[in-house]
């Protein structure tokens, strides 16, 4: 059984601001990115600080991050598509595959040029994609989509 929870976000209810009910991301859990280059960790490491996510570990290329994945659980996985040897589909695939890990959300960044098949994606639970380029609002509301998908 996966031991981090699987949503990241709780409902609560602002009573000041006439009681609707809102949404507020738990920031201590574990989220891991994979890039195979540092400018793109460095990137989004800086966009989830904005957003108040610090505990944030980094995995250069989808060897490491796989090697990563079988020592620790992370509540979110924020992979870029398009890394050599192993791209962020692939890590993906190997993660749907691991029944330790298949409900792991999972946000794949992807360049509108690279023609990512959408269609091929379908049928992979608790995923999202973003396209570059993007900001810690646009971030932040696909991770939002991701793990509130009830």
């Amino acid at each position: 059984m996966h031991e981090v929870p699987l949503c990241l976000v709780w409902h609560r209810i602002n009573k000041s601001s006439g009681g609707s009910p809102g949404l507020e991301i738990n920031l201590k859990l574990p989220v891991l990115v994979i890039a195979d280059y540092a400018k793109m960790l460095q990137v989004i490491g800086n966009l989830l600080k904005q957003l108040g996510i610090r505990n944030v570990d980094e995995a250069f290329g989808g060897i490491t991050a796989l090697e990563l994945l079988r020592v620790k659980n992370y509540s979110l996985i924020i992979a870029e598509d398009v890394m050599a040897p192993i791209g962020g589909l692939d890590v993906m695939r190997e993660v749907r595959g691991d029944s330790k890990l298949k409900i792991t959300p999972f946000l794949l960044i992807t360049d509108q040029q690279a023609g990512l098949d959408r269609s091929a994606l379908l049928d992979f639970e608790c995923f999202n994609y973003i396209q570059r380029p993007f900001n810690a609002a646009g971030l932040k509301s696909k991770i939002v989509d991701l793990v509130c998908d009830f």
